[in-house]
């Protein structure tokens, strides 16, 4: 019988075993249940050389979107881009499918989409997006990733982690074994390079303006301005000059000072949403942005986008940012971009990604649904309709159509009557 233990319960039993009499014998051991999870490795040389166009796949999870001259990119963690003909947005087409492994980010301009690659940066040229190219690789400017209990990407020696497999198993160990318990009910076991979690853990570690050219999500974490590309990671902002599209030419890195989630571009300035609030880096010499100004707050996660002299910023709780009771929209005065400050604020449910279109605000408020409000008076801003029965992360407005991407696929809408938006189509995720 699989063992239900709570971690707590485990602990104690653990504790139990290690104290009782049978463990002063010459040889006393213990059997358990657990489910154990091992790391995939590939070479890092595999990694580089397996971007390519394949056929179109479907989606099994969402990530981040972008928005390029018609077309949809749909990232799949740490899988690849699905590319989503739009141009009929009532009936999009999954087109193609480009395997990029370790890609969570992206941004297009000039045909050439940028994507990471785990610890690389990769310049695509989409022009035919059926049969992308790969133009150039900036490599090593994104730190190696760390898993729990130890397990890191190893390019001189193992390779790049590419995922985890996952088999029941009964562990029968010394009562003197050097285990480790964590509350999340995982166990680690150094000397065998294996993770081993309570058999009731299933989640395996660590996965209305004129419609523009290029738009990103508010959840991206690269930002394209004045032929530059801005990628954030950690506490460090990244610089590419693409003036030449096809051959980005990085120029160094800012330290930002703090944890960063999210970047966006508006005019001459890079809001940066942080765990701690919004920084404002003013990107006139784009070559040298310059810190401007913050929005400070508690400990939360804070997509950003701003448009008309005002920055929307939403916080929530429950997330890896820090354990909070915060779930709220703030709209902030950036009219003077060295001295932000909130206008109003609006109680939500667990907000994540918005969008923005003249006075018609987007968020997605997680399981709640997609909340319009109108925000035509900054200082009180109002629900005027909520779109429900779907769980909503990012969302992109462009020209009267809002593109949403959510827990269970792509949900496109029509909101010209933005007190009753039309659903246009969806795509579904398909079943795992």
């Amino acid at each position: 019988m699989k063992s239900l233990l709570s971690p707590l319960s485990a602990l104690f039993l653990l504790g139990g075993v290690l104290l009782s009499p049978g463990c002063l014998k010459d040889h006393c051991t213990h059997s358990s249940q657990y489910k154990v999870y091992s790391p995939v490795y590939r070479s890092l040389s595999d990694v580089r050389s397996a971007v390519k166009s394949e056929e179109p796949r479907d989606i099994r999870q969402t990530g981040k979107i972008y928005y390029y001259n018609g077309y949809l990119f749909i990232n799949e963690p740490n899988q690849g881009i699905h590319v989503i003909d739009d141009q009929n947005p009532s009936s999009p087409k999954n087109i193609s499918f480009i395997d990029i492994p370790g890609n969570i980010d992206l941004a297009a301009a000039g045909n050439i989409l940028y994507a990471d690659s785990y610890t690389d940066m990769v310049a695509i040229d989409i022009s035919n997006p059926i049969n992308v190219k790969v133009t150039q690789r900036v490599e090593n400017v994104f730190p190696l990733r760390n898993y729990n209990y130890g397990f890191s990407d190893q390019p001189g020696g193992r390779g790049i982690i590419t995922g985890f497999t996952s088999k029941d198993t009964v562990v029968k160990s010394d009562c003197d074994i050097n285990m480790v318990v964590n509350q999340a009910g995982w166990y680690y076991d150094a000397a065998t390079d294996m993770s081993f979690a309570l058999q009731s853990s299933a989640v395996p570690p660590p996965s209305v303006s004129p419609a523009p050219a290029s738009v990103g999500g508010s959840m991206a974490r690269f930002a394209l301005l004045h032929q530059y590309l801005y990628t954030v990671n950690q506490g460090t902002m990244n610089l590419y000059n693409v003036s030449q599209p096809a051959s980005p030419v990085s120029e160094g890195s800012v330290n930002l000072g703090r944890f960063v989630e999210t970047i966006f571009p508006y005019k001459n300035n890079l809001f940066i949403g942080s765990n701690t609030g919004m920084l404002i880096y003013d990107a006139a010499n784009p070559a040298q942005p310059v810190f401007k100004g913050n929005f400070s707050h508690f400990y939360s996660c804070d997509p950003v986008v701003a448009q008309n002299g005002y920055a929307y910023v939403t916080l929530r709780n429950g997330t890896s940012c820090r354990q909070n009771n915060i779930n709220e929209m703030d709209v902030v005065n950036i009219s003077d971009v060295s001295n932000p400050y909130m206008e109003g604020s609006l109680p939500l449910t667990n907000p994540k990604g918005l969008a923005i279109d003249g006075t018609n605000l987007f968020v997605c408020d997680g399981p709640s649904g997609v909340r319009l409000i109108d925000v035509s008076n900054v200082q009180s801003p109002k629900i005027v309709t909520t779109v429900g029965n779907i769980d909503a992360y990012d969302a992109i407005a462009l020209n009267g159509i809002l593109v949403v991407v959510a827990k269970d696929g792509l949900y496109q809408y029509d909101y010209h009557n933005f007190s009753n938006p039309k659903l246009l189509s969806k795509i579904s995720i398909a079943s795992k």
